[in-house]
């Protein structure tokens, strides 16, 4: 099983030189025609997120994201940049971060983008870890998610993150979120996984699932300045 896919990634050609099972937990490059994968649809997930916020009026739509040498972190950039392309909005890189999806990372980050002249009103997030350091840095600003900066998170369905959801209104999700479980899509990989050791000779599968959009307690208008 490859994990984390870099695009261009050098274990596909070697896997597929030595003749060995393997399937791709995401994708390399824009077609994926030599070899297995099963994958998110992160591009449509992310255009669709920031297009969201861009209709609820914002204009300052700041994008907190995994290293884009990833092929899902680059997939999710290029969602976020069409969106804004669309909206007639231009491209600002002070609004981009890439780097390891940690909590701290998501701080400063958030603290980073905040001290800006025009700080964002609204920010998309790569996972639930670093949105958590959003938060965070937005309560130590005083600021609260939601009402004064929306933010939008990738859930990868963590059971160990599931506390992170307890907000102002329970039978409510806290984050607005894209989300897609990672346990199923792990589950589906090993079965493909599977059946390829199984008929090492077989066709070639592959597999693109859609992220469900979730609304939290995370998203709403600006405000007014």
């Amino acid at each position: 099983m490859v994990h984390g896919p870099l695009t261009g990634d050098s274990r596909i050609g070697l896997l597929n030189a030595l003749g060995l099972p393997f399937v791709v937990h995401g994708r390399s490059d824009e077609e994926g025609a030599d070899y297995c994968w099963m994958d998110v649809n992160n591009r449509r997930a992310f255009h669709r997120a920031t297009k969201f916020l861009l209709d609820l009026g914002h204009q300052r739509v700041a994008l907190v994201n995994g290293l884009e040498t990833m092929n899902f972190a680059d997939r999710r950039r290029q969602g976020y940049e069409v969106a804004l392309e669309e909206a007639g909005i231009v491209l600002d890189e002070q609004l981009l971060h890439s780097a390891d999806m940690v909590e701290p990372y998501g701080y400063h980050a958030t603290r980073a983008l905040m001290d800006l002249a025009e700080p964002p009103t609204a920010i998309v997030v790569a996972s639930v870890l670093p949105a958590m350091g959003v938060t965070r840095a937005l309560a130590d600003l005083g600021l609260r998610a939601g009402e004064d900066v929306s933010i939008i998170a990738f859930d990868d369905c963590l059971s160990f993150l599931q506390s992170g959801y307890k907000g102002r209104t329970p039978d409510i999700p806290y984050f607005t979120a894209v989300r897609s479980s990672i346990r199923d899509a792990g589950k589906r990989v090993a079965q493909m996984l599977l059946e390829r050791i199984e008929n090492p000779a077989g066709p070639l599968q592959s597999e693109l699932w859609e992220a469900d959009f979730v609304i939290g307690q995370t998203t709403a208008p600006p405000r007014r300045r």
